[in-house]
């Protein structure tokens, strides 16, 4: 990332910011759309976004602007036009700054909006609208697809009724069983970001018969991202799961010292203060990544605590297939239900640095089919479960 992020990418930074409020309000939205408008002419449009009524459909365009300066009455008017000539039923104008009084007076008496910095700070908070002023890389661009589902909706059914039918039985002597009722199966897209990375790795090479040396290199890779929890995924043909559940919850220093401990290797609290650390903060460090379910401990020697690693830091991305890797992928269908991302993009991207050094070059958002199954209990309670709509398999929530 630039140190002096480009007007196009804190521009590109806030639409995507944007993107996901309105699918957060509900509605369908299109990132930079093409229409025609009544004119013949094309318009170029940041962010359309649709909300679908029983008697109406309702279109919004918005434009983002990431500006230092404020926004004069010439964006107002050009916005009054695309409107019109689109025939939406409203216009907003999104700034990170703040409108001229001409501006603002221009855009009186037209259904237009204006959200100046505070009036966003609003939806979004304010470390929100300041972190989309630090841009996102000049290369990165988001793009929507989803996964082929292969299971349809009465292989769910089914498979959610064999599932029932063993809760109903329950254990030994019928002991914890569970009657609930199926009462609807619902095809539901979840998002997860597949990012193209250059990725700095350590790889060994054989200088001799006996001997070897570590390398670094830098490698072209694809990896995943639950784009709700942030856990680092891998696809294979068991359908998608998450890995590392803990590495998202780990400080910077934590990260650092993790990556460095190899295999099932013994380190004690003296071999993290040759890394630099002060006594106090190297058993600050280990004693987080104990609790964090990164390492484990036991008592040594002469009382010494000894820290062992649980699972090794995943150092070699190219060893995670993401979803594109795996999966045929297609455009979104319109009548898809999916659930927008909870993490932010630019939070990927700062785990992509601090876990492989990596640059990104380009972001994808693709969603992976599941079946979600509604239940009701015996004592009206309701829950779900949810169904890999390709593998079949129960995910855990």
């Amino acid at each position: 990332m630039t140190e002096k992020p480009s007007s196009y990418e804190k521009g590109l930074a806030l639409e995507l910011k944007l993107v996901e409020l309105f699918k957060k309000m509900g509605y369908n939205v299109i990132h930079d759309a093409k229409r025609v408008g009544r004119s013949g002419v094309e318009h170029q449009i940041d962010i359309l976004a649709e909300y679908r009524c029983p008697l109406h459909n309702s279109t919004v365009v918005v434009e983002a602007k990431s500006y230092d300066s404020p926004v004069d009455k010439d964006r107002i008017m050009k916005l009054t036009q695309i409107v019109d000539d689109l025939g939406a039923d409203r216009g907003i104008i999104v700034t990170t700054s703040y409108f001229t009084p001409e501006a603002i007076k221009t855009s009186k008496g037209h259904n237009l909006e204006l959200w100046n910095r505070e009036q966003l700070a609003k939806f979004l908070g304010e470390i929100e609208v300041s972190s989309t002023e630090k841009g996102l890389p000049l290369e990165v661009s988001v793009k929507e697809r989803v996964a082929r589902f292969i299971l349809n909706i009465q292989d769910a059914e089914r498979i959610e009724r064999s599932l029932l039918e063993k809760r109903g039985r329950g254990g030994f002597l019928g002991k914890g069983k569970i009657i609930e009722t199926l009462r609807s199966v619902v095809l539901q897209y979840f998002p997860y970001y597949e990012v193209d990375v250059q990725a700095t790795v350590n790889e060994i090479e054989k200088t001799g018969l006996m001997s070897t040396r570590t390398v670094q290199k830098i490698v072209a890779v694809r990896v995943g991202f639950d784009a709700s929890s942030g856990d680092v995924i891998v696809v294979d043909g068991n359908g998608v799961a998450t890995i590392y559940p803990f590495l998202k919850n780990l400080s910077e220093e934590e990260v650092k010292v993790f990556r460095l401990m190899r295999g099932k290797q013994r380190y004690n609290m003296h071999g993290i203060v040759g890394l630099g650390f002060s006594e106090g903060k190297a058993k600050k460090i280990l004693s987080g990544l104990v609790a964090k379910g990164a390492l484990e401990s036991h008592r040594g020697e002469r009382g010494t605590i000894i820290y062992q690693t649980r699972t090794t830091f995943p150092s070699d991305p190219r060893l995670l297939k993401s979803i594109s890797d795996v999966l045929d992928t297609q455009e979104i269908p319109k009548t898809a239900e999916f659930t927008a991302p909870r993490i932010d993009a630019s939070d990927v991207i700062k785990r992509i640095e601090l876990y492989w050094n990596g640059k990104v070059n380009n972001i994808a958002v693709l969603y992976y089919p599941f079946y979600v199954c509604n239940l009701i209990t015996e004592d009206g309670s309701q829950r779900i479960d949810i169904i890999d709509a390709i593998s079949g398999r129960l995910k855990e929530l």
